[in-house]
């Protein structure tokens, strides 16, 4: 009688998977109509018996049997597990469907007529269908199956012996090809006795040692650590635990128009491990050690930092480049390591994976790992080990989407396909079609804010959903501020101060500007180290600010801009800045010096002659002046001691009136300093530099 897996459930109160799997291994069981499961009850462990069969079971009491029937008194078919799911051969296919004919022999037919007539049917042998009856009873509806390193042709003692001997001469030359131990298995046959089959069932033998033992005879200990490397799963990471950065030149041919030249823009491009989000990219014409750091930067940017980045050191020059910031990045609590520590075992064996985890080769030391990866996927066609370039390998397909102009000839294509893609390529270069490297980013970073909104099968949701569900779970990024990661990533260069200016990629930047506090001039700038060298930061895509390291101190740098002759505002911008700068100057010197009294003689003949002169202005213009005869005889020898003002110009004479006027000392004007005035601002030369006197005016002169 049967059951199901239902009433053994209700009876035993296990899982249906448990008992499922149970079934499986040790009873025997059907499918009903293909869809529910049946068990016959004789076949169901003791224990379970008898809860099934017990008067409060789940079985209707018209289906129980009067005792419990031990399993070992049951039929039970034995199958060898090894040859199932292996495809069948046509003559497997026929032997099964005589067996099936024999065992469907009608009642009451001689077992002897009804194989008589099976054998007419098949047109085979009667003793045929009596092996293949012997052989169902004894080894179950497979038959037979040869057990791996036994061969009725070889004595026992053959088999270990060729199987023995191929992997020691491996162990100790490094390789044995399967015909030297098949010729060396002959002699050793000859001289014990032993029978021996064929050279093909040799090499079979051969064929059926364990790959761990062949791996361990070629590659020792270390072989063995490959096999057994442990995968990583990158959803136990955190976002931004782990960030693996590498360069990547594109598909495409861009057109630089001024120049006249064509080339194949190139990246380089961090992602995180975690979520699979473009961390940072930066692009350029010829990849360099600024690529990396600039896309380092804009990551730090636009997700904080990062617990540790992993890229391809390779290149001294971008060894150098990471070596440059190390420290700082450490100072920080970040790190930065060689792509080659990812696939790196606890031992210190470094292996190379492909896509699915599995161990391709080994190396001991990145040199050797990089080395062998890159010789292991040379051909484009491959798959490649680490995830980044699998990101790469998606970009390019959605930029195949887009049917951009400019498509590298197809690697490797036959003659007629690479004459007809160059052609194609040299027609859009002639019309002027090809993309600008600004066009082409611009399509990557589209495709880029499009790949991350789309569903990914790994993470089984888009890369920004990913990233939500870590910050809902609590994880929480951790930014730090522009000037802070500019001080880190960028360029550093040593440059000598002049006049408070460094000179960097032909721009001049220079500091804040100084301010006076309590007779004190601010230490802003770099005024004080002047023909001093000091360390300058500064990003070559952006010369607009820039930041000098001296003693300790950080310093922000801003450009010098030139200011065009004919832009007034500029101009009086500039001018009013300059006279800012001064002006601090002259008060922390004004507030130093105030409780200093005058250290040199003063002659005692100056406050007469500025009393003469005032006494001078102050008579009408057209009135004849008198002075008396001591006065004048003073003011004479005063004005040949040159202490009476002195002009070279017009233009001189008239900046010195207006500076006076500023000053509010207009009643100190003579009346021939007032007529020279309206004299000269009626003049062509005023005219000239209306503008100029404006503005000098407005900035209060010289004041």
């Amino acid at each position: 009688m049967w059951t199901d897996v239902k009433t053994i459930v209700g009876a035993t109160g296990l899982s249906s998977r448990a008992v499922q799997i149970r079934v499986k291994k040790e009873c025997q069981w059907r499918m009903k109509n293909g869809k529910q499961m049946e068990i016959y009850v004789p076949s169901l462990p003791k224990e379970w018996q008898e809860k099934v069969l017990s008067p409060g079971a789940l079985l209707p009491a018209d289906r129980r049997l009067p005792e419990v029937i031990s399993r070992d008194a049951a039929l039970v078919r034995k199958v060898a597990p090894s040859v199932l799911g292996k495809k069948a051969t046509e003559a497997q296919k026929r032997r099964s469907e005589m067996l099936r004919q024999l065992k469907n022999r009608p009642a009451g037919t001689k077992k002897s007529e009804w194989i008589r007539s099976v054998s007419t049917l098949y047109g085979v042998s009667e003793s045929t269908l009596y092996r293949l009856s012997g052989a169902d009873q004894k080894f179950g509806d497979i038959g037979k199956v040869r057990e791996v390193g036994k061969s009725t042709a070889f004595d026992p003692e053959a088999i270990e012996y060729i199987q023995g001997f191929w992997l020691q001469a491996i162990r100790e030359s490094g390789e044995c090809s399967k015909t030297t131990a098949w010729k060396q298995l002959q002699v050793m046959a000859k001289r014990k006795g032993w029978n021996i089959g064929s050279r093909s069932s040799a090499f079979n033998l051969l064929g059926e040692v364990d790959p761990l033992m062949v791996a361990f005879a070629r590659g020792g200990n270390r072989a063995l650590d490959n096999y057994f490397y442990i995968t990583r799963d990158c959803d136990a990471l955190q976002p931004m635990q782990i960030v693996i950065g590498d360069q990547h030149i594109f598909d495409w041919w861009v057109a630089d128009y001024n120049q006249g030249i064509i080339s194949r823009p190139e990246c380089y491009l961090w992602l995180d491990m975690c979520t699979k989000l473009v961390y940072g990219i930066a692009f350029d014409r010829k990849y360099s050690s600024d690529t990396v750091k600039e896309s380092l930067r804009l990551g730090l940017y636009r997700f904080g930092a990062f617990d540790c980045t992993y890229n391809d050191n390779g290149s001294s020059e971008c060894s150098r480049a990471i070596n440059s910031i190390v420290d700082d990045l450490i100072q920080l609590q970040m790190d930065a390591r060689d792509v080659s520590d990812l696939y790196k075992t606890p031992e210190g064996i470094y292996v190379v994976v492909n896509e699915e985890g599995e161990v391709l080769d080994s190396a001991r030391s990145p040199e050797e790992w990089r080395r062998k990866h890159r010789r292991i996927f040379a051909n484009v066609k491959n798959a490649k080990a680490k995830d980044i370039e699998r990101f790469f390998r998606t970009l390019e397909g959605r930029l195949s989407a887009r049917l951009l102009p400019g498509r590298v000839a197809t690697p490797g294509a036959v003659a007629a396909v690479d004459e007809v893609e160059r052609k194609r390529l040299e027609g859009q270069k002639a019309r002027g079609e090809l993309l600008t490297i600004e066009q082409f980013m611009l399509v990557v970073l589209e495709e880029l804010d499009a790949y991350e909104q789309e569903f990914h099968s790994t993470l089984q949701m888009t890369p920004r959903e990913k990233i939500l569900q870590k910050v809902a779970s609590g994880w929480k990024p951790k930014y730090y501020e522009h000037e802070v990661v500019d001080l880190v990533l960028f360029d550093r260069v040593k440059r000598k101060v002049e006049r408070g200016r460094v000179l960097i990629d032909n721009t001049w930047f220079i500091g804040e500007e100084l301010a006076s506090r309590s007779g004190r001039l601010s230490d802003a700038g770099l005024w004080k180290h002047d023909g001093s060298t000091v360390e300058v930061r500064y990003n070559r895509h952006d010369l607009s600010h820039a930041y000098a390291i001296v003693d300790g101190a950080i310093k922000p740098l801003k450009a010098v801009t030139s200011v065009t002759m004919l832009d007034d505002e500029a101009m009086t911008e500039a001018i009013s800045a300059k006279r800012r700068q001064m002006a601090a100057v002259r008060e922390a010197f004004g507030r130093l010096t105030a409780p200093i009294e005058g250290l040199t003689m003063k002659s005692d003949i100056a406050p007469k002659v500025r009393a003469a002169q005032k006494a001078q202005k102050a008579l009408p213009e057209t009135t004849d002046i008198n002075l008396p005869e001591e006065v004048a005889r003073r003011v004479e020898s005063a004005t040949t001691r040159n202490i009476l003002p002195f002009h070279t110009s017009d233009h001189d004479r008239y900046r010195w009136c207006q500076d006076m006027i500023i000053a509010g000392r207009i009643d100190d004007l003579s009346a021939s300093d007032r007529t020279f005035i309206r004299r000269y601002e009626a003049s062509d030369d005023y005219k000239a530099a209306e503008n100029y006197w404006e503005n000098y005016r407005k900035l209060g002169g010289n004041a």
